[in-house]
């Protein structure tokens, strides 16, 4: 998986891959997500290998704070 797409950066630990990104910007995250799952798409079919959908998840984490009303 080292020889990714540049633009793509997974984190690894063990035989554990993911792909994280932040924005304030929900449209720019999902744009930036969509192409990496993409990349990891072509690159997968390239090494004739297969994602374990089982095994496959994605979490959303939001900071947003309300501001507090006077």
């Amino acid at each position: 998986i080292n020889d990714l797409n540049a633009g793509t950066k997974p984190d690894r630990f063990a035989d554990d891959t993911q792909i994280a990104k932040s924005s304030d910007d929900i449209k720019v995250i999902t744009e930036t997500l969509n192409r990496d799952l993409n990349n990891v798409a072509n690159w997968l079919s390239a090494n004739k290998l297969t994602l374990n959908n089982s095994k496959t998840e994605y979490t959303i984490i939001n900071w947003f704070q309300e501001k507090a009303q006077s």
